[in-house]
């Protein structure tokens, strides 16, 4: 009877199984995959504005574990589902959503010309396979010091609660949840940012991530241009292969 073989001896068959599977459920950051229609009717309350539900993909294993897009929803609902109304505090103006994109940009309206006031817009991403998104500001920046606001968070809803500013300075302000203004690239003792300056990069842990951005009534500034990529659970899987032991 033969020896072990070396692949075998040191564990690569029973790894590379395990890595194959992990790799056909992972590596395709971004790719979205339809859900059932029992599940796609699960989807916007109210429905889109051409009578149709809206796309809805799948998120995960389980029967409940679909994310609906939201875009084109006339009551500007979010969440999962696209059935979560916005606060009645907050009246929406605008609602874009990105869904399979694993790099690009969302911009304020206008970018890099004056973003307008009175607006509230909402932005909504979900890139399957991601275990993260690395967003970073381009230049030009600037959001209006303690009127106009930017927000980046986790998920695909938020409260009210979440976009509270009073008291607070910009930059990390709860678990992956970020708040932004011109505070943020302003130095200290000066009134004006430093032209050319930007926020610094930062992390949303998961696959999911919303922006809320809103204006006042008066001052109106160029606002601003945040991209992203994705790094991949493929990516991580990678890094447990190359250290896991026989």
């Amino acid at each position: 009877m033969e020896g072990k073989g070396w692949r075998e001896e040191n564990g690569l068959d029973k790894v590379e199984h395990w890595f194959k599977y992990r790799r056909d459920e992972y590596t395709d950051t971004g790719q979205l995959t339809p859900c059932s229609p029992l599940q796609q009717a699960q989807c916007g309350n109210p429905q889109i504005s051409n009578g149709e539900l809206p796309n809805c993909f799948i998120s995960g294993i389980g029967p409940d574990d679909f994310i609906c897009d939201c875009d084109g929803n006339p009551s500007f609902h979010i969440g999962r589902l696209c059935t979560t109304p916005i606060d009645r505090d907050i009246v929406l103006t605008s609602l874009q959503t990105c869904y399979g994109c694993s790099q690009n940009y969302f911009t304020s309206t206008n970018y890099p010309n004056l973003y307008g006031t009175d607006r509230d817009d909402v932005y909504l991403l979900y890139i399957p396979g991601a275990r993260e998104i690395n967003f970073e500001f381009s230049v030009p920046f600037s959001v209006e010091a303690e009127n106009d606001d930017l927000f980046v968070g986790a998920g695909l809803e938020f409260t009210l609660s979440d976009v509270n500013t009073v008291g607070l300075e910009p930059g990390l302000i709860g678990d992956n949840l970020y708040f932004f203004d011109n505070r943020i690239i302003t130095p200290p003792g000066q009134n004006d940012p430093t032209p050319g300056e930007t926020p610094p990069p930062f992390t949303i842990v998961g696959d999911t991530a919303w922006l809320y951005f809103r204006t006042d009534s008066n001052i109106e500034e160029v606002g601003f241009n945040l991209t992203w990529s994705a790094a991949s659970k493929a990516l991580l899987m990678s890094l447990v292969i190359a250290y896991l032991g026989p």
